[in-house]
């Protein structure tokens, strides 16, 4: 058991790692310890799962008689530890793999013995992720309460610790843990976060997985994404359908299969293969393309539709919401936005997302460097992104690769127009000048020309963001991709 010798503790971070902190406190009879949770900018006192969450500075009065415990990822550890120093913060902890490691392992073994699985299920969910803002976390979500409702009972499998638990909780859904790693390899030379670090394979995983399926007289599994192995190797050997979900691109994220040809034949010899796009199809030809169908992830219609126009301010709104990486190419969007100033555009660009600081800093510096401090915002991550939308005229998509484009779907459904790189799977989603704009991906200059041509021509743009719109809610509802995963699952059942 971690012990910390200060009774007076402070938790700076209120994220998926300061809540494991406190969930590992409260299960092992220490939380009377907790002064408070700690961020850089709140404002007040506000209320965190029953304690106080202030501002670091608000705490500063205690800073020679308590313990701060950097609960973090390691990314963000060392801005804050400079932070706690010049307010004169001494007993600093940081938060290192072993005592998350230790944390989320009493967590899972405690929420075991509590949790009471019971009865049978048709279908077991294999997730390969449990963080409640991943698309296809969320879309597993999706598809689980849209069985029920069609009678199919489920199962979900967590792999990791995470605060994706909290939507299965919030809905009512069966889940238990089960850890395990991905059977997929870094090839980008970049170090392993700790929930991918592991040192054992999956073996422990197989076997529980083994007797669950059994217990449970499970009917199908279905694989949520191409991360994770373990559910088909263990229907596999007992003889139980699968059915596996391809939502990306694994080449581009950076990750490569250790072994090509294992790869492609666990994966074949699933009972159905489904990719989220004609383009992500094209990105595995050895798949058994008799097995393999398209079926695109569905977005809630009325989460995001609304009825408006756009063009109505004086200042265009633009808006790029996605993960801040390379691979997402925003600085075409910041390049464009030095072209429209030059032009003498009135816009403000609001990028938002969170993501690889290099990168977040190579943005800034882009910023700072064309003098578009007051036009370009990079707002960090958002929660409840239906309200941002609205306020916006122009969304932009500069993914290079993406493999369906959640995000291209929701911003038509908002009524926006939808400008989009010219590549990956936003090419089946908008059709050049009928449902949104294409540009050259990689091309600032073609960027901010369809900008221009979009603000220069307000009424065409109107109507053409009508078209994105009627297209999204025809083509993309959770209700059209549900029922053609239901119609699989009667096949197999």
């Amino acid at each position: 058991m971690i012990k910390f010798n200060d009774k007076d503790l402070i938790i700076y971070g209120a994220g998926m790692v300061g809540n494991l902190v406190r969930q590992y406190l409260e299960l092992t009879g220490n939380a009377q310890n907790i002064r408070a949770f700690a961020i850089s900018d709140a404002i007040g006192c506000a209320d965190y799962y029953g304690y106080k969450m202030l501002s670091i500075d608000s705490l500063k009065k205690y800073a020679r008689k308590s313990t701060v415990l950097i609960a973090t990822f390691p990314a963000a550890q060392e801005t804050i530890k400079s932070k706690l120093l010049e307010l004169g913060f001494a007993n600093i902890v940081h938060m290192d793999y072993e005592m998350y490691q230790e944390m989320t392992d009493t967590y899972i073994s405690k929420l075991r013995c509590k949790q009471k699985i019971n009865g049978d299920y048709d279908v077991l969910y294999v997730a390969s992720d449990n963080n409640k803002t991943s698309g296809a976390f969320l879309c597993l979500v999706d598809f689980a309460i849209s069985m029920r409702k069609k009678g199919i009972t489920s199962l979900i499998v967590l792999p990791e610790y995470g605060n994706g638990e909290e939507i299965l909780i919030e809905h009512e859904l069966d889940y238990i843990y089960i850890p395990s790693k991905t059977w997929l390899t870094r090839m980008d030379g970049r170090e392993c976060t700790w929930q991918e670090r592991s040192d054992a394979d999956n073996f422990v995983a197989i076997n529980r997985m083994k007797e669950l399926i059994g217990k449970h007289n499970i009917k199908l599994v279905h694989c949520n994404t191409t991360y994770a192995n373990v559910g088909a190797i263990v229907a596999k050997e007992l003889g139980v359908p699968v059915i596996w979900h391809m939502r990306e691109n694994i080449f581009e994220q950076g990750y490569c299969y250790n072994d090509k040809e294992e790869f492609y034949n666990l994966i074949n010899s699933s009972s159905k293969v489904i990719v989220v796009s004609d383009y992500l199809k094209k990105c595995y030809p050895d798949l058994r393309q008799e097995k393999v169908l398209t079926i695109y992830d569905g977005v809630d219609v009325g989460e995001y539709y609304e009825e408006r126009e756009i063009f109505h301010n004086e200042k265009v709104k633009i808006v790029l919401v996605a993960a801040i990486y390379p691979l997402k190419r925003q600085e075409d969007l910041i390049e464009a936005a030095a072209i429209l100033k030059e032009q003498g555009f009135d816009f403000q660009i609001d990028i938002i997302g969170s993501g690889e600081k290099q990168y977040i800093d190579k943005l800034n510096y882009l910023i700072k460097k064309n003098r578009l401090e007051e036009c370009v915002s990079l707002l960090g991550r958002k929660e409840k992104l239906r309200e941002y939308y609205q306020m916006y005229d122009i969304s932009v998509i500069c993914s290079k690769s993406e493999s369906f484009g959640r995000v291209c779907v929701e911003s038509q459904l908002s009524g926006c127009i939808v400008i989009g790189a010219a590549a990956g799977a936003t090419q089946e989603i908008i059709e050049d000048k009928k449902t949104g704009f294409l540009y050259e991906c990689g091309s600032a200059a073609d960027l901010a020309k369809k900008i221009t041509y979009a603000i220069l021509h307000p009424i065409e743009s109107r109507i053409i963001a009508k078209a994105g719109q009627i297209k999204a809610m025809d083509f993309f509802s959770k209700e059209n991709s549900a029922n053609r995963i239901y119609s699989i699952y009667r096949e197999l059942i």
